[in-house]
């Protein structure tokens, strides 16, 4: 039997120190960039990371990896990132869906918008005279809007195209089945029950109007 050929270390078995140091003070994200996002450093109120004058974008970010361990983010969020390197290379992340942007610093102070869906008014509100007292005062718990809407359709068990304006008393006859829808949607925000509206009169969209942020 002929020997085997003793083995030899090659360059790719090697590693750089600044490889090494670097990789605990830096992030690969994975994502898509958002179309017609740009932003400009300093006029957005936050700096490239690199120190670099071109544009930032925003991304819509879906994992990350972190000194080789993927993550994978259980809601994508919306975050200011600079150009990407590439499409994404690891992580399972399919290249042509998703691009990479490689070695961010992990202590880069960026932009970070969250989307949700509110009604106008309580948008409004926020922006109202008192609006720091309210603050101070514990938070009410609340669903976005389309949430609430769903609950709301749930506990009635009403056909999805009713009208919202429908008040409780033609959907249920007595008080107590009023009262067991308001504490279907009672327990599934989750609020105290009196809370919900529940008069005859009352409409499912005084309900909604009730739970919703």
């Amino acid at each position: 039997m002929a020997p085997k050929d003793k083995w030899k270390i090659t360059p790719k078995h090697f590693i750089g120190f600044s490889e090494v140091a670097g990789g605990h003070a830096t992030i690969s994200v994975y994502g898509r960039v958002v179309k017609n996002t740009e932003l400009q450093p300093g006029e957005s109120g936050i700096l490239h990371p690199s120190g670099a004058g071109t544009p930032l974008q925003l991304a819509h970010v879906v994992g990350y990896s972190d000194q080789g361990r993927c993550v994978t983010l259980a809601e994508p969020q919306l975050v200011a990132l600079p150009v990407p390197d590439g499409p994404a290379d690891s992580c399972g992340w399919d290249s042509n869906q998703y691009v990479v942007w490689k070695n961010l610093p992990k202590n880069w102070a960026t932009l970070h918008l969250k989307a949700s869906t509110r009604s106008l008014h309580s948008v409004l509100k926020l922006a109202a005279p008192g609006v720091e007292s309210e603050a101070a005062a514990p938070i009410k718990p609340c669903l976005d809007l389309p949430a609430a809407i769903a609950l709301v359709r749930s506990c009635s068990k009403a056909s999805p195209d009713l009208p919202l304006s429908t008040q409780l008393g033609q959907l249920f006859t007595s008080p107590t089945q009023r009262n067991s829808f308001c504490q279907c949607v009672a327990d599934g925000v989750p609020i105290d029950r009196s809370q919900i509206p529940s008069g005859a009169t009352n409409s499912l969209q005084d309900v909604v109007d009730a739970i919703a942020c």
